[in-house]
C-alpha cells in the first residue's frame, strides 16, 4: 500500500474514533423551572410547546469542559419570539435575585415592548437578576439584571426562520464560550465564568424542538482554548480525506 493511502486510511480511522467520543444525552434526568411545558419525545429529544414567560429546562450537573450539540428547530410560523440556552445555570436561577450565568437568545425578529426595543437575532448576556416578563429578558435591560455581552458574528440581526433545522455545537469552559451554527462560529467569548448546568430556553415560543443532543467532553491547548469537538474536526478531515482522494485519481 502506498504511503499516502496508508494516511488516508488513518485518517478514515479517526473519523471514526472521533465519532465514537460523542456520548447521547439521557434528558430523563433533566429538570424544568419557569410556565413552559417541556416534553420528550425521541432519546436526545424535547419539545417546548407553550406560548409562555420565560422558562428553562436544564441539567443540573457542572457543564464546563463540555460541548453540548445537536439539531434545534422551531415548528411554528405564526409567532416571532425566542428560544435558546442558558451556561452555568444552578437550579432555582431563573426566579432568583442573586444569581450568576449566561444566557444566549436567539429571536426570530425586532419586536417593541417594556419601554424599548428587543432586536431580532442571536445573543449573549450576563444574567444577574430574576428572569421574568420584563425589560431584562426582552430587551437586555441592564437595570433588570440582563446586561447584553456579545451578538452572533453573522447572525446578531438574522433571526431564526421557522420549520428550518439548525445544527449547533456549543463549547462552554471556564474561560470561554463558543457557538457554532450549522458549522459558522457565530460567538466567541472570553471571560471568567461560574460553573453550573448547561440547559435550553424559550421565551414566548411554542413549538422548539431541540433533539440529536450528545455531550462531548472538550480538551484544551496550551493557551486554554477549547479544541474543536468531534463534529467540526471530522468536517476538517473529511476535507483532508477528499482532497487526498482527488488528488489519487487524476
Amino acid at each position: 500500500m502506498r504511503t499516502h493511502s496508508r494516511r488516508l486510511l488513518g485518517l478514515t480511522l479517526g473519523l471514526t474514533s472521533l465519532s465514537a467520543l460523542a456520548t447521547p444525552i439521557d434528558l430523563s434526568g433533566w429538570q424544568a423551572e419557569g410556565p413552559g411545558k417541556w416534553q420528550l419525545g425521541d432519546p436526545g429529544s424535547v419539545t417546548q410547546t407553550r406560548n409562555e414567560a420565560p422558562t428553562v429546562f436544564f441539567s443540573s450537573d457542572p457543564a464546563q469542559g463540555l460541548s453540548l450539540s445537536g439539531q434545534l428547530q422551531v415548528d411554528y410560523a405564526k409567532d416571532n419570539d425566542v428560544i435558546g440556552f442558558v451556561l452555568g445555570y444552578r437550579a432555582g436561577d431563573l426566579g432568583a435575585s442573586d444569581v450568576d450565568y449566561l444566557l444566549i437568545d436567539w429571536r426570530r425578529s425586532d419586536q417593541s415592548r417594556y419601554g424599548g426595543r428587543a432586536e431580532g437575532g442571536l445573543a449573549i448576556s450576563r444574567v444577574t437578576d430574576r428572569l421574568d416578563e420584563n425589560s431584562g429578558a426582552w430587551w437586555h435591560d441592564p437595570a433588570q439584571g440582563v446586561e447584553e455581552l456579545a451578538r452572533g458574528l453573522t447572525l446578531g440581526d438574522t433571526g431564526w426562520d421557522p420549520y428550518t433545522s439548525y445544527d449547533f455545537d456549543l463549547h462552554f469552559t471556564a474561560t470561554g464560550v463558543e457557538l457554532f451554527i450549522d458549522g459558522i462560529k457565530e460567538l466567541d467569548l472570553a471571560g471568567n465564568f461560574a460553573d453550573g448546568g448547561i440547559g435550553f430556553y424559550n421565551y414566548s415560543q411554542r413549538n422548539a424542538i431541540y433533539s440529536g443532543l450528545q455531550f462531548t467532553a472538550l480538551a484544551a491547548d496550551d493557551s486554554g482554548a477549547s479544541i474543536p469537538t468531534p463534529t467540526s474536526l471530522a468536517l476538517l478531515l473529511a476535507g483532508v480525506l477528499g482532497l487526498g482522494l482527488s488528488r489519487r485519481t487524476r
